[in-house]
């Protein structure tokens, strides 16, 4: 049963290429909504592991599943409206539907998986799937963007099979080295000094397809020139390659490496929200601002994986949190470029008069994707800040505030200008396309989600995520 979540997706992915554009995005839709089905019924079924426990299903695989398929559901359902809204790139939807699901069943294969050589694969067919749809426009932009994401990527993905290369030499005496659940009751045999530079490899690499500075650089520019469906799901990508990092912490952390891991994690955590806040500030174009949104979002997520259950716990809620906000946000974008036909801030403006929806819904995402009540990233923050005070790290506390009070700032004066006001002087706006309304929809739900989070979690996803915190912090 585990493969169907693989299999599926891939599957009609493949048929895509051979059906007609009118039923393309019905089959997309069919697709996610087969993936979401199979990942509800985890709640109510068994699934036993397969292949020897290669691949298995356990409370971290089982959360990070269940945002990726709302969010995928959610995107498939956007999707079929946004591709009406422009003629030309209809002779595109079949390779777009194509890869759109390879990429599914590629991230659902990384999250299923307990062999780290399988997880390695899978996260270098998530590259390969998602390239050509950065790619969607075929401008030279674009293709810079592409190439710019394959090689950053490549070269991060290489040190990666480095960093499993190294971890199974340190257990090079136990059977089957890369299979997560053989290393962990034996994790204190290995050879910590092998452990500890295959955690350096792993961090690195996948923090690269993380987006954890100084590895991001390919992100701003993927996450402006894709299109704003394929840009919406990048935050679940990013998650994989996060839970990834996790499992190999799970590893030093049974081995008493604990403190070492943290260590690293918070050094990536820390650049990640410096570097964040200084492209933030004064940033010009709201697609690449959303990108250094998320790398400070991913840096905040490490910070609290490196700061015990509580952070474990606070890190868990702002993946969910963030799955759905950032899904939100690029949705609207798409919607503010159909309407002004411009990624820069300063050529957007008086959204409230123009498109009152948009602009609406616009200040509630920045509302939430800054962590404001009662959006659920409120309580994650607080969370993680909690558990950084009760850590032994509370003198690092000061810069993290510092450096959300200026990313607030930096996305505040860009945000408020581009929804009140008036549209700049000489701003050429496209009339108003009646589909433009039904795409508001998909991001409204996600911003619901975001905000029934905020205000009282599910019994059900506090269990699951309580569960995958204690797996995770080892």
């Amino acid at each position: 049963m585990i493969t169907l979540f693989v299999l599926i997706p891939a599957l009609i992915g493949l048929l895509c290429l051979l059906i007609k554009s009118s039923a393309l995005r019905v089959t997309m839709i069919v697709a996610a909504t087969l993936h979401l089905g199979l990942t509800v019924s985890t709640f109510f079924c068994d699934f036993e592991p397969f292949y020897h426990g290669w691949f298995a299903i356990n409370s971290a695989s089982q959360l990070f599943l269940l945002a990726l398929s709302v969010l995928f559901f959610v995107v498939a359902c956007y999707s079929r409206d946004y591709m009406g809204l422009n003629s030309r790139i209809i002779k595109y939807e079949a390779r777009y539907s194509c890869c759109m699901l390879l990429m599914l069943s590629a991230m659902s294969l990384v999250l299923l998986s307990r062999h780290f050589g399988v997880m390695w694969i899978a996260m270098e067919a998530t590259t390969l799937f998602s390239a050509p749809l950065i790619y969607f426009h075929r401008s030279h932009t674009s293709l810079e963007a592409t190439w710019k994401y394959l090689m950053i990527c490549s070269i991060g993905i290489a040190l990666a099979l480095l960093g499993n290369i190294l971890l199974a030499y340190a257990y090079r005496s136990v059977d089957s080295p890369l299979l997560l659940d053989n290393l962990l009751p034996l994790a204190a045999s290995g050879d910590i000094k092998w452990l500890k530079a295959a955690f350096i490899f792993f961090v690195i690499g996948y923090g690269t397809k993380m987006g954890l500075a100084p590895m991001h650089s390919w992100l701003p520019d993927a996450y402006s020139e894709a299109p704003p469906p394929v840009s919406a799901i990048f935050p679940a990508l990013m998650h994989c390659a996060f839970l990834l990092v996790m499992r190999v912490g799970e590893v030093c952390q049974a081995a008493g490496l604990g403190a070492f891991r943290n260590e690293i994690l918070i050094f990536f955590a820390v650049a990640s929200l410096l570097f964040a806040a200084i492209f933030i500030i004064g940033q010009k174009d709201y697609p690449r601002m959303l990108a250094y949104s998320s790398i400070e979002h991913i840096g905040l997520m490490t910070l609290g994986a490196a700061c015990g259950v509580v952070g474990m716990v606070g890190s868990l809620l702002h993946m969910l949190n963030h799955t759905m906000i950032k899904g939100m946000l690029f949705m609207i974008s798409g919607n503010i470029l159909a309407i002004y036909r411009s990624r820069n801030v300063n050529k957007v403006g008086g959204m409230l008069q123009i498109s009152p929806l948009t602009g609406i819904m616009w200040l509630a995402g920045f509302m939430a994707i800054t962590g404001l009540p009662p959006f659920g990233m409120f309580i994650s923050k607080l969370m993680i800040i909690r558990s950084m005070l009760d850590s032994g790290v509370s003198p690092i506390v000061f810069v993290v505030l510092l450096l959300l009070v200026m990313i607030f700032i930096g996305m505040l004066v860009a945000f408020i200008p581009m929804t009140m006001g008036s549209a700049p002087s000489g701003t050429t706006l496209k009339p108003s396309n009646p589909r433009l309304r039904w795409l508001l929809l998909p991001a409204a739900v996600l911003g619901l989600i975001s905000l029934i989070l905020g205000v009282c979690v599910p019994n059900a996803i506090y269990r699951l995520i309580m569960d995958a915190a204690a797996i995770l912090s080892g």
